[in-house]
């Protein structure tokens, strides 16, 4: 899909992302996207790699900020050839063996790109990226600008970010929590009937 409008890739939910990666990861796909890296989601579940792929979309599209131009949540292996392009792309990649799965060690010249992959508490790998930091920096890491001689460390705005997404994952789990109870609530009254 060609990048388009970022406001309707805001409507997107970024709970799906941030539940695969967690927040620091998350941030740092954020990092990836606004960097205009070209990046590559792995995943076994083809669901779970559509969603995240439209998730982090959202995280961009948030501050009005187009998607890469070439944006495939899931890539089909016919068209592997894609992610030999130069510029900046969002591609989700299904992991697995055999013809319906793309090999990325049988892409040639693949160049430089950020993988995420969803399965896993990995971080990103960057492969041909030399200088990982200046090329996709950290957001949860401060910069030496940012530490003060007096009180150690100034808070930055991604530290401000870092904390209300681990609020929403927090309130994400409570409420997901209370649903499960409520619907085994829900069973063990319907067999006492």
């Amino acid at each position: 899909t060609e990048g388009g409008d970022a406001a309707g890739y805001s409507r997107n939910d970024i709970l799906p992302t941030l539940r695969a990666l967690g927040v620091p990861r998350s941030l740092r796909l954020l990092s990836a996207l606004l960097s205009g890296c070209r990046i590559i989601l792995t995943s076994s579940d083809p669901g779970k790699l559509s969603a995240c792929a439209y998730g982090a979309a959202a995280m961009a599209g948030q501050g009005l900020v187009p998607p890469p131009a070439v944006f495939v949540p899931v890539l089909p292996p016919g068209l592997k050839g894609l992610l030999s392009s130069p510029g900046p792309y969002l591609v989700g990649v299904v992991a697995g063996t055999g013809s319906n799965f793309v090999d990325l060690r049988g892409v040639p010249d693949i160049g430089p790109v950020v993988l995420f992959n969803l399965d896993g508490p990995a971080e990103p790998y960057f492969h041909n990226i030399s200088d990982a930091h200046s090329r996709c920096p950290d957001l949860t890491r401060p910069s030496p600008s940012e530490l003060d001689g007096t009180t150690g460390r100034v808070v930055s705005s991604a530290d401000v970010l870092a904390q209300d997404l681990g609020e929403v994952m927090r309130g994400d789990r409570k409420a997901f929590w209370q649903g499960a109870v409520q619907e085994k609530l829900g069973a063990a009254a319907a067999k006492t009937k």
